[in-house]
């Protein structure tokens, strides 16, 4: 079960999101199971009980995101396709990832373009290994890569989702207000 590390998280994200979220295994590297729990969230909450708060990008983005967590690829593919920004492009790139759209992915993650999440992810719970990074920061090629031999069995899967569970809690930190 992931533990949500990132404050603005804690205390942005609805009780009820945050107690469903940490209730769910790690997201696997590539399209996985639904996990019927999310999903149900999402759909009985699909306001995300914070409109009043967040603008309808942030919305639309936590959306995108939530939808990831619940392996509902096309339902996050929807929404982030229509985002024209580099956090639309970002959720954009961790879906192609995880479909197994490595190149596409990477396509993607060029339209994000230099991130400051990248850093934090390098930074976030344990860190990256040195060959995930650049210049101090995830290096999103490197780590499509890593994923991608993870996933045809050729390494271990498991550090790289926990680095995929860091890299969303540091997306949606940023997509949320931090006040």
């Amino acid at each position: 079960m992931p533990e949500i590390t990132f404050p603005v998280l804690k205390k942005q994200l609805p009780p009820a999101m945050v107690e469903v979220i940490s209730a769910t295994p790690l997201s696997p590297l590539d399209a996985g199971d639904a996990v019927e729990s999310i999903a149900k969230y999402i759909a009985v909450n699909g306001d995300l009980e914070r409109s009043a708060e967040w603008n309808s990008l942030q919305i639309d983005l936590v959306c995108s995101g939530l939808w990831l967590l619940a392996g509902e690829l096309d339902r996050s593919h929807d929404i982030s396709q229509s985002i024209k920004t580099p956090e639309g492009s970002f959720l954009h790139g961790i879906m192609h990832r995880r479909e197994g759209d490595f190149g596409n992915s990477k396509y993607w993650f060029r339209q994000v373009g230099p991130h400051a999440v990248y850093a934090q992810i390098a930074q976030a719970g344990g860190g990256v290994p040195e060959e995930l990074q650049a210049d101090g920061a995830l290096d999103p090629y490197a780590f499509v890569d890593a994923c991608q031999s993870a996933v045809r069995g050729k390494s271990n899967a498991r550090p790289l989702e926990q680095i995929q569970w860091n890299e969303w809690q540091a997306l949606m930190a940023d997509i949320l207000p931090s006040e």
